[in-house]
């Protein structure tokens, strides 16, 4: 898959963003050990063509969740004045639970120590869509994983929650953004495509454009 193909669907662009946080978190593994998680990154999309990979700098990723939350909201904000996405898709690491109702209201993190919940690590892909009617349709999928032995990893099958991003996830935050960033109109300060990703850069962000 490239990015100059066309990807006419929610379904085909998550798979695009899933395939290759995969194939990363896999080199990743492989180089480096188990250890930090990979970074948040952007898919910005337009006419179903990737526009713009974007991703946060591990420095960032440090950061307090709600000044992390604020320095994506701020990328977003230009990603969508200059560019005129029409959907995105955010890339993330966390956990996920096979039985939803089991561990509603419980810390993920904390629930993945107990064995007994079934909760794993996995890698997610948050995607909004503008559904040409103003609004948006939010879409969540996760792939657990396992760590094995010599720097290796395998995955496991994917989930896609029925209920969508906003009734799966504890933290709300950012599938809201992800929304708010594809219907909203966005008016920026910088004059031109080049102070736009400068500014994005300057947001502790790594920017790709294309087209």
């Amino acid at each position: 898959m490239g990015v100059d193909d066309l990807y006419p669907d929610e379904f085909s662009k998550i798979a695009l963003a899933l395939t290759s946080a995969q194939l990363a978190k896999q080199g990743f593994v492989s180089e480096a050990g188990v250890g930090e998680d990979l970074a948040f990154n952007f898919i910005g999309w337009k006419e179903g063509k990737v526009l713009a990979i974007v991703q946060l700098s591990q420095k960032h990723m440090k950061e307090k969740p709600i000044d992390r939350l604020q320095r994506c909201a701020a990328m977003l904000g230009i990603l969508k004045g200059f560019w005129d996405i029409d959907s995105i898709s955010m890339v993330a690491e966390g956990y996920c639970s096979p039985d939803v109702e089991k561990t509603r209201g419980l810390d993920l993190q904390k629930a993945f120590l107990d064995e007994t919940t079934g909760v794993s690590e996995c890698i997610t892909v948050t995607h909004a869509e503008n559904d040409q009617m103003g609004g948006a349709e939010l879409t969540l999928v996760s792939i657990a994983y396992e760590y094995l032995a010599k720097n290796r990893m395998i995955f496991k099958p994917i989930t896609v929650y029925p209920d969508g991003a906003v009734r799966t996830l504890r933290d709300k935050s950012y599938p809201a953004l992800l929304y708010k960033t594809v219907i909203e109109q966005y008016i920026v300060n910088e004059k031109d495509e080049d102070e736009a990703a400068e500014a994005i850069n300057n947001l502790g962000f790594h920017l790709q454009i294309f087209y």
